[in-house]
């Protein structure tokens, strides 16, 4: 990891296209934050968007932006992200799901340096960096034909590939102390132990999830423990074990043909239940509202470690945007 950081330096003073590479988890996002916070545009706006999360029909729009009255009850111009990322850097995570007829579009922005946005005459210029990101091999979705091979190029100028959590063995546990302490500021509470017992077990994982598996183990934990002391009972795993296998020059920045393997990388967390309680018929009758009073502070705790990134929660929960759209206004979350 201090390669990469030496690497991101160096991409910083670069203005080229970046195309970051890895498993899913490793922190992709968070390298190309880190990319526009030592670049030239760091007082731009950053503005991340994950791909696979945005509903086909709506891609134009959302990218580009659409002026009064280009569709029914529009009464005003909407900016797209291009826009809203002017002067500033966007980030394409999960590029690999945009469809084709979208990409042709991206690829005529990035050449032309403009957007038009729906029901405007004219294009406007802009000036982004473009920095975009998959686990995908999106050499072999070129091959397929499923990803445009101009667009590919253009977009792969400058490609650094990121090491799995299981190729980072020394850093768990650093990371998993870290990551206990943000949870504690999170929520208020002294902070939690990590015995060795705990310890020893997290680092005989392979960590298929990466970095955000770590998290998301330690969320589990910090909940389930007692008297904030997290032992290696608390530590749960996640059943599905991911077949990745990463690019030879981890750290590089280099002209890249992609990652060597397609690899989907999805993994449920599954559990054995112990110690079951009985419950009452009564608390049967209220476990609707019980369910939704759970859900709704789910909800609330991921967007306020999000800072409200609607984007990154919806993809967190495995739901669509419109999906947790609709969650907001059921639980009327502001």
């Amino acid at each position: 990891m201090k390669k990469v950081k030496e690497v991101i330096k160096k991409l910083a003073q670069s203005q080229a296209p970046i195309f970051i590479h890895g498993e899913s988890g490793t922190g992709k996002e968070l390298v190309a934050k880190s990319i526009h916070m030592q670049s030239a545009r760091k007082d731009a706006p950053f503005i991340a968007v994950n791909c696979g999360t945005i509903p086909e029909n709506l891609v134009k729009s959302e990218f580009f932006g659409y002026k009064k009255g280009a569709f029914t009850g529009v009464n005003k111009d909407t900016k797209g992200l291009f826009s809203s990322a002017n002067s500033g850097t966007i980030f394409l995570d999960e590029v690999a799901n945009l469809p084709l007829a979208m990409q042709v579009k991206l690829l005529m922005a990035t050449q032309e340096r403009a957007v038009k946005p729906i029901g405007a005459s004219q294009e406007s210029p802009i000036d982004v960096r473009i920095i975009s990101a998959t686990h995908k091999n999106l050499s072999k979705l070129v091959e397929d034909g499923v990803f445009r091979k101009d667009l590919y190029y253009r977009l792969n100028v400058i490609s650094l590939g990121l090491p799995s959590l299981r190729k980072r063995t020394g850093d768990i546990i650093v990371l998993a102390r870290f990551i206990i302490k943000k949870i504690s500021k999170r929520q208020g509470t002294k902070s939690y132990l990590l015995t060795s017992e705990a310890e020893n077990k997290l680092n005989k994982y392979d960590f298929p999830g990466n970095v955000r598996e770590l998290e998301n183990i330690l969320e589990r934990a910090t909940t389930f423990c007692s008297d904030n002391k997290i032992i290696a009972s608390d530590i749960r795993f996640s059943t599905q074990v991911a077949d990745y296998e990463e690019p030879d020059n981890i750290a590089n920045f280099y002209f890249s043909d992609g990652i060597d393997e397609d690899n989907e990388n999805i993994y449920a967390f599954s559990e054995k239940q112990e110690d079951q309680q009985q419950i009452s018929s009564e608390e049967i009758r209220g476990l609707p509202s019980y369910l939704e009073d759970i859900e709704r502070k789910a909800i609330e705790s991921a967007l306020l470690a999000a800072n409200n990134n609607k984007t990154k929660v919806a993809e967190k929960f495995g739901m669509s945007f419109r999906a947790l759209r609709y969650k907001l206004q059921k639980y009327n979350i502001n």
